[in-house]
């Protein structure tokens, strides 16, 4: 296992570029997203490419006026389209994976973290890289996509939250859920509320040790969220 810990970054890659290559799939049938969801979110992308700013919701009916309330994935794949210069709805499908396989490593961290086991963090990369549901789910053109991604993102940074500077990284993207899949957000609220309510009566590495120390974890986890 310490031989796995030296390799830990080569993993990483690894994982990253298996997991890449499993959401890439699709593409061999269609150059298009994957699933229906993805032509509404691709065409916010191009109204925001040609207006230059985010569209008002109220402005538009349909699919159209519904995704443009949460308006971050479609605002991402914009910013990702004029850097590339392909057009958001052919750039969809690799802009997906290239999202999706984000949560394979961060799910290989967390569980390495969590578990101090490498080959239990390598299993789970393993597992989340190339298990159907979990594939599905990082490879449609939804907004519960990146939403995904963040939590996993958040989940790794609440439980390393003792060193500052992973609190202070963590409160970008708890800001940042909200306004991009509502659901998503309310399983973040209800983990993050769960985990601290655990920390803060069983003795563990991540207990609590004081009051000061549970309310700064309530106000920069589960608060931000709440507001």
């Amino acid at each position: 296992m310490n031989r796995l810990k030296r390799y830990s970054l080569w993993i990483c890659i690894l994982l990253f570029i298996v997991g890449f290559a499993a959401r890439l799939i699709p593409t061999h049938l269609s150059p298009l997203p994957f699933n229906i969801d993805g032509f509404p979110l691709a065409r916010i992308s191009e109204i925001m490419i040609s207006t230059g700013s985010i569209p008002d919701p109220a402005n538009y009916v349909g699919l159209l006026g519904y995704n443009m309330k949460l308006p971050v994935f479609s605002l991402l794949l914009a910013q990702f389209s004029l850097v590339l210069g392909i057009e958001p709805l052919y750039l969809m499908p690799y802009f997906c994976a290239l999202v999706g396989s984000l949560a394979v490593i961060f799910i290989y961290v967390l569980t390495r973290e969590l578990t101090n086991n490498d080959l239990a963090a390598l299993g789970a990369g393993l597992f989340a890289a190339l298990s159907g549901l979990f594939v599905y789910v990082t490879t449609a053109a939804m907004k519960q996509l990146l939403a995904i991604v963040l939590l996993c993102f958040i989940f790794y940074t609440y439980s390393r939250r003792r060193d500052w500077r992973y609190r202070l990284v963590m409160i970008f993207p708890l800001g940042l859920l909200p306004f991009t899949h509502h659901l998503t957000s309310l399983m973040a609220l209800l983990t993050l509320s769960f985990a601290l309510a655990g920390t803060a009566f069983r003795r563990s590495e991540h207990h609590v040790r004081s009051w000061k120390e549970l309310l700064l974890d309530l106000i920069t986890g589960p608060g931000i969220l709440m507001i």
